[in-house]
């Protein structure tokens, strides 16, 4: 088009462009443009001031950015990540996130000391990256769980932090008391709180399971799906813990069989050659003995998950969908 239209184009279109480039450095009344940086000293200390203004607002950016990071935490669940109050013990069992309905289920397993059975346990929930406390409510599912459903979960949550607080209970152990009620003396507390006691729980996004939630459930329909899927972890653990009882009992029968060997090799052994197998044949049944040990501690955790599924069979035939 520019071709065309030669006869428009003014004399300058015609010179160089090495001139154009030349002229451009001086104004019309032939003073050079920004003639301070011609010198080679003022050039370098506007290019280090500039660098040094890049730098700033570049490490400036980056510590707005990360202001708000932080490292997302999870506490974990199981026996392992046990915490304890004044009275109470407890970790996480199992937990659930709901997208659809914004919604959360977290179920602690809890061992409460006699006292403080009716002891009430506060309890905060809130989002660690919006520090925004969360609409939350704590059910009793049998006495060794505890359900918290967590509503109005912000969308893109990182992590839900949990503060339980418990206050102690000091027992005036000089007062005689003679039924299992709490009673007063003389119009003073036998039993008197002392300070609280607290612990937190980090749950993360992350390591939450997600399942489609339904709004139309009642608190007893949440409690009777955990108590089913508790029932179930139950039967599965009792079924592993049976299968490495009978793996332990075989591992003792093959140590018997070991002791009996070296006692018939005994026989043909010299004094000091039958000193060591007696060593060999204590060492084996000292193995034995923590193999035995460790039968009997599988045994009570068997019983103690089959009680504690009958106390939650009992609480779903008292609580009928």
């Amino acid at each position: 088009m520019n071709k065309l239209l030669f006869w428009r184009q003014t004399e300058d279109s015609y010179i160089d462009e090495k001139e154009k480039k030349e002229r451009k450095k001086y104004t019309r009344d032939g003073e050079r443009r920004y003639k301070y940086l011609a010198a080679k000293v003022v050039r370098f200390y506007y290019i280090a001031f500039s660098i040094s203004i890049l730098i700033v607002l570049t490490t400036f950016t980056i510590a707005i950015t990360n202001a708000s990071h932080y490292d997302v935490v999870d506490s974990g669940s199981g026996v392992d990540t046990e915490q304890k109050l004044a009275g109470t013990t407890m970790f996480l069992a199992d937990r659930t996130y709901h997208p659809n309905t914004n919604q959360a289920e977290f179920l602690f397993q809890v061992s409460r000391e006699p006292i403080y059975q009716k002891q009430p346990i506060q309890m905060v929930v809130a989002e660690r990256k919006t520090k925004k406390e969360l609409k939350s409510k704590l059910l009793e599912l049998s006495e060794e769980y505890m359900l918290v459903i967590v509503n109005d979960v912000p969308e893109n949550w990182k992590e839900i932090v949990f503060d339980f607080g418990e206050n102690e209970l000091l027992v005036d152990t000089n007062t005689e008391v003679k039924t299992s009620h709490l009673l007063t003396k003389d119009d003073e507390e036998i039993i008197k709180e002392g300070e609280m006691k607290q612990c937190s729980f980090f749950f993360s996004e992350l390591n939450t399971p997600q399942t489609k939630g339904y709004s139309n459930m009642s608190d007893d329909d949440y409690l009777r799906y955990y108590a089913d899927k508790q029932i179930d972890a139950a039967d599965e653990l009792m079924t592993k813990y049976a299968k490495d009882i009978q793996t332990l009992d075989k591992d003792v029968e093959h140590m018997d069989k070991q002791i009996e060997q070296l006692k018939d090799d005994k026989k043909y052994q010299t004094e000091t050659t039958q000193l060591e197998t007696d060593q060999s044949i204590k060492s084996i049944q000292s193995e034995q003995d923590k193999i035995r040990s460790k039968v009997q501690e599988t045994k009570l955790g068997i019983k103690q998950l089959n009680d504690r599924k009958g106390k939650l069979e009992e609480w779903l035939s008292d609580h009928p969908a």
